[in-house]
């Protein structure tokens, strides 16, 4: 029902309100009301709302804005249950008939009205757009704001930041936009919009330098990092060339010359990864930098075929008990089950679960 809900947001309400008044059947069915009179009109009676949202969504498909606009406000107005799904559809109608203002303060009711987290979340970000769009600028920086404040995990976040800068930008705020657009450059590096505000950063720094704080080799070592995480090993590698590193702590050092096997890991250049990492682990790293670096050599070994190689190293990793001892046997196991030694694989995943009773891979 959520794939469909997210492809077909007018027809999920409809099933909502649909099965809304199933429920109130149900409580027909137990025995709350005995007169038969009184279940047919109930039954009547939760027909008027879906059949009033239903008509006001073919007028929003047909783009007869005003008729779309009175059903929902006769849902409105009369049916305090589907009060959100209809003042939303008001907002669209209104939308389409070029009063914006209108528009968003139904959104807005909307919002503040419903129950529902993903419908919320919508609305409010409606209530944004249809401000900006009414050039409000102010109104939608503040709405911007709050929809990033309540939503932080929202697959929309991106859009709303780079909207939040827009809106800094137009007021004249450019120390506040520069630092938008900085922190959605870095924070969210895998969405269009980060280009999106690299570009208008690049821009805004050509017509007010002395707003711009420079992106540090520190801050460009951590956009790396969730790039080559998420598998984008090109841009990690555009983003970690112009770093210089001479400012960095033992620490960043360690990190900077991991993420750079991690990138040569991704294009497939096993051999260099595999000298790198033995000349990185040869030196002093913390120990999270050398369970990470033990294990990425590991996977570099087998990839050349040298899996004896692949299997020492993941026992001594076992052998030290460090934080990474389930994965590397794991990663042993692995090995073994692709070499057709089922057994010596089942004992060692018998003492992860043994062992390690709370590890991630558990599941695996």
């Amino acid at each position: 029902m959520l794939s469909f809900a997210y492809s077909h947001p007018e027809g999920y309400d409809l099933v909502m309100v649909r099965c809304m008044f199933v429920g109130w059947l149900a409580v027909l069915s137990l025995g709350f009301y005995t007169s038969s009179f009184a279940a047919d009109a109930v039954v009547t009676a939760s027909q008027a709302p879906l059949q009033l949202l239903k008509s006001a969504q073919q007028h929003l498909e047909k783009s007869t804005f005003p008729e779309a606009y009175q059903q929902a406000q006769s849902a409105q107005e009369q049916y305090p249950l589907v009060r959100d799904i209809a003042l939303h559809y008001q907002a669209k109608a209104l939308r389409g008939m070029g009063r914006l203002r209108e528009a968003a303060a139904a959104a807005r009711q909307a919002a503040d009205q419903t129950t529902r987290p993903g419908r919320r979340q919508t609305l409010l970000l409606l209530n944004a757009e249809l401000l900006l769009a009414d050039n409000a600028l102010q109104e939608a920086l503040t709405a911007y704001q709050q929809f990033v404040h309540l939503n932080t995990t929202s697959p929309m976040l991106a859009t709303a930041r780079l909207n939040i800068a827009r809106c800094q930008q137009a007021l004249k705020d450019y120390p506040a936009a520069a630092k938008t657009l900085k922190e959605l450059y870095l924070q969210q590096p895998t969405h269009a919009e980060a280009q999106t505000a690299y570009q208008l950063l690049l821009q805004l720094e050509s017509e007010q330098p002395t707003a711009i704080i420079p992106i540090s080799d520190s801050e460009r070592l951590e956009r790396a990092e969730r790039l080559v995480q998420a598998n984008k090993a090109q841009a990690a590698l555009e983003t970690i060339t112009p770093v210089t590193g001479t400012s960095f702590t033992a620490e960043q050092k360690a990190r900077y010359a991991l993420l750079m096997a991690k990138i040569q890991f991704k294009k497939r250049s096993y051999s260099q990864v595999s000298l790198q990492l033995k000349e990185i682990l040869a030196g002093q790293l913390p120990p999270a930098a050398r369970d990470e670096a033990q294990l990425l050599l590991g996977k570099a070994e087998l990839r050349l075929n040298r899996d004896n190689e692949a299997l020492a190293l993941l026992r001594a990793m076992a052998a030290e008990r460090g934080k990474a001892v389930d994965k590397a046997l794991f990663d042993a196991a692995l090995i073994h089950k692709t070499n057709t030694r089922p057994q010596e694989a089942r004992i060692l995943l018998e003492r992860i679960l043994r062992e390690h009773p709370h590890s991630s891979l558990k599941t695996r």
